[in-house]
């Protein structure tokens, strides 16, 4: 028997899609705090410097916490990384002035080309969320 490749049944699924994405992201995640459980000692390895200065300021038992490296998305050291940059600017340019809002037309023709039959913007938020950048990307 020869499978179609004409109809895709997890893009057709609608919410179920939806949730299957979200499914996906969360398997992501934890195996990504997984691997960063299991290889504290490589993690570990840049960080001899602040275990350094907890000697020095005989901070020791307070030095064994896990290290979650910045690059880990959603970790406090990356929400800090984040804030500093954001105050960087603020220092460098002032305080913000305006406040600017964008928002995408879900019925434009880059949306409605790759919508199948039967199916509506919302039934595919990749394609939104694809579209939109694209289009944020082009303003600038």
């Amino acid at each position: 028997m020869e499978r179609s490749t004409h109809y895709n049944y997890i893009l057709r699924a609608r919410k179920l899609f939806q949730q299957f994405l979200v499914d996906t992201w969360a398997i992501d995640e934890t195996e990504s705090l997984k691997w960063i459980k299991n290889n504290q000692k490589e993690l570990r390895a840049g960080s001899y410097h602040a275990v350094k200065q907890a000697v020095i300021a005989n901070k020791v038992e307070a030095s064994g916490a896990m290290v979650v490296p910045a690059s880990f998305t959603g970790g406090q050291r990356w929400y800090d990384r984040y804030y500093q940059n954001a105050m960087a600017l603020v220092r460098h340019f002032d305080k913000p002035t305006f406040f600017i809002t964008m928002t995408l037309d879900i019925n434009c023709p880059e949306v409605q080309q790759h919508m199948m039959p039967g199916m509506t913007p919302y039934d595919r938020a990749d394609i939104l969320c694809r579209v939109f950048q694209l289009k944020k990307k082009k303003a600038y």
